[in-house]
């Protein structure tokens, strides 16, 4: 969010780019948390802060580090998450052949039906088209690589025949329109997701030749035995509010914060009131 360059944590520690002098930065960070990084990527801007990050946060002298940095989800930067594929590509060491993309952009598709009057809803869709005009040039440019690089995406719909480790056509067109929510997920949710995860994955693996159709792995994992006998139907289209759910503590903490953040408004509008209603002015 400061710069506008993307960075990130690895093994190496914490790295950023140099706009200005177009190279990578990096401090080490052993003692940083993986919480850290988490927060920082899961920090969805329409809805939470970016995390501030400094010297002191690092451990190391303010000379390295010197100005802080605010960082926010990288999906703002690079939504396939390939950048650094794209840049390994332009490096003189490459001993890697294959990439594996796990593909988690959400499909876009027609809306017919939405006249979009409000500007929310404009903004909103206008931002998904970019993200996925610039997912679809990103694309472009990584196939011209002389290494390969295999996109999985859980929305495609695999129409291969009658294969046991591949779902139904009318549940795989229901999975893509499963929300990224900060709840729990059902189980029927949950077992779905993950088969045809497997599948999608296999399907990607045969389409580049990295394995055979008859020699492919079989799905054999159930996440969820207590659920084995479950129907494979497709996931309805009607969902619960996505950020509270009864069984989830946190769901709960966050109503105890709302809360109190209403009591005090309530008595800060209370005390504002009394300040200047009519009677108390002379």
């Amino acid at each position: 969010m400061s710069t506008g360059a993307d960075c990130k944590f690895g093994r190496s520690g914490f790295m950023w780019h140099d706009e200005p002098e177009g190279e990578e930065k990096w401090v080490p960070a052993p003692f940083l948390p993986v919480s850290f990084a988490v927060a920082a990527s899961s920090a969805f801007p329409p809805l939470f802060p970016p995390i501030r990050i400094s010297h002191v946060d690092l451990r190391c002298g303010e000379s390295k580090f010197p100005i802080p940095q605010l960082l926010t989800d990288g999906g703002v930067y690079d939504n396939l998450g390939i950048d650094r594929f794209l840049w390994y590509q332009q490096s003189e060491s490459r001993d890697i052949d294959i990439f594996l993309v796990s593909d988690a952009e959400a499909g876009f598709s027609w809306d017919l039906k939405t006249p979009y009057h409000l500007p929310l809803g404009r903004n909103v869709r206008a931002s998904d088209l970019l993200m996925k005009r610039i997912s679809s040039l990103t694309y472009q440019v990584a196939e011209r690589s002389s290494e390969q690089i295999v996109p999985v995406s859980i929305s495609e719909t695999i129409k291969r025949p009658p294969d046991k480790n591949v779902l139904p056509i009318d549940v795989q067109n229901s999975i893509g329109g499963v929300r990224t929510d900060l709840d729990a997920f059902s189980d029927h949710e949950i077992r779905l997701l993950v088969r045809q995860g497997f599948a999608a994955a296999r399907e990607a693996a045969i389409r580049h030749q990295l394995i055979a159709a008859e020699s492919a792995p079989d799905y054999q994992w159930e996440p969820l035995q207590r659920v084995r006998s479950t129907p494979l139907a497709p996931l309805h289209s009607s969902r619960r509010i996505g950020l509270w759910f009864a069984s989830d503590w946190t769901s709960w903490a966050l109503i105890l914060v709302a809360s109190v953040w209403l009591i005090v408004l309530a008595a800060a509008w209370r005390v504002v009131y009394e300040l200047i209603r009519p009677e108390t002015i002379p």
